[in-house]
């Protein structure tokens, strides 16, 4: 059973009847002729779409070929120096970015977390003179813990600061409201859709250059052929889901309910929180290595993971990780288990029992 959805989700069953639906040619959307401003309408309404669901205008909505580049084009359009300030715990897209511009002679404060979390006054405390880019995410991705930060978007907006939201966990699962965010960035396929397409969110009075030139598409900002299969089922799976968002967070809720149950009575700790992200749960067995488990359990067709897609290659433990626990034996043993609203509980369960199995036989030595 595959149980990694924080890295890529299931298909949304919309998905797939557009798959099987294609029509052999996709016009490219920048196109002049009469087929080509077809497809431009339909890329369009799925900007709208997106556009309506976290309260900007349209406008304010660039696509480009991933959340990764779509937080490229914030730190590295945005900085040349100054101050910023992030948390300990940010996806590799951003962290590894900002050290490119920490190249350029820019100086960065990570936040480290207390007791799992980050408070406003925090954030606020940390403000210097030059602080030019705020930016924490929203849901962290390996652990699910939800920062809220009540107050803080109003209070950089009157500092004048950019505050920028990872928000990548959050849209289709979680009501987001972007009006008072100077930019974020989301990620259509972990929430169902086509993987190859990213969504920024742009504050219409933030101006950023484009990191390489092309065809001037999406206004100039970030040249190259729209991915126009992705962008539409951006649009009309996120459309899909909306309505749905509580009910599909109840389901998700009781398959974590009934992992956690499962690892708590094979002696494992979570690090995650009941208030945290129903769709991720962390596991900490202090006893056995991730990679053991992660392995292992792959071998009889249960696919979890040891921290994010996007930085555990080669990595035994996860930096972001080290961020929730400073115990090596927690740090060394945690991995995550992510849910789809179109699973099952009953396959859940039956994962939960193999699970249960196979970390027995890891302890006897039989793997």
């Amino acid at each position: 059973m595959y149980l990694d959805h924080a890295a890529t989700a299931r298909y949304h069953p919309l998905v797939r009847s557009f798959l099987c639906d294609l029509p052999p040619l996709l016009p490219n959307a920048s196109s002049s002729h009469k087929a080509g401003m077809q497809i431009r309408r339909e890329v369009d309404a799925a900007r709208k779409v997106i556009a309506d669901a976290i309260g900007v205008y349209p406008e304010e909505i660039y696509f480009t070929g991933s959340a990764t580049e779509a937080n490229a084009l914030v730190t590295l359009g945005l900085l040349s120096r100054g101050h910023v300030i992030t948390s300990e715990v940010e996806h590799s897209s951003m962290e590894q970015n900002l050290l490119l511009a920490q190249n350029r002679g820019v100086r960065i404060t990570r936040l480290p977390l207390v007791d799992g979390m980050l408070s406003t006054e925090q954030v606020l405390e940390a403000v210097e003179e030059d602080t030019r880019l705020v930016s924490i995410m929203s849901i962290n991705n390996e652990v699910g813990h939800r920062f809220a930060l009540e107050g803080l978007e109003e209070e950089l907006q009157r500092r004048n600061i950019h505050f920028h939201r990872d928000a990548v966990q959050s849209l289709g699962k979680y009501p987001f409201h972007a009006r008072n965010l100077k930019s974020a960035v989301f990620s259509p396929h972990k929430y169902g859709s086509l993987e190859g397409v990213g969504i920024l969110y742009l504050h219409r009075d933030v101006k950023l250059p484009a990191l390489y030139g092309g065809g001037g598409h999406e206004k100039g900002l970030r040249s190259g052929t729209h991915n126009v299969p992705a962008i539409l089922s951006a649009g009309f799976v996120l459309e899909a889901i909306l309505p749905h968002m509580e009910s599909y967070e109840e389901k998700v809720r009781a398959m974590r309910s009934e992992v956690l149950r499962a690892g708590e009575e094979l002696g494992a700790s979570s690090l995650s929180l009941d208030s945290g992200s129903a769709y991720v749960l962390n596991l900490t067995f202090p006893d056995l290595p991730a990679e053991v488990i992660v392995n292992a359990l792959s071998a009889e067709g249960i696919y979890i993971s040891a921290g994010s897609a996007c930085s555990s290659a080669g990595k035994s433990v996860s930096r972001v990780i080290r961020g929730f626990t400073d115990d090596p034996m927690k740090e060394r043993g945690a991995v995550r288990l992510s849910f789809s609203p179109f699973d099952s509980l009953e396959d859940v369960t039956q994962a939960c029992q193999k699970m249960k199995e196979v970390i027995t036989e890891l302890r006897r030595g039989i793997f």
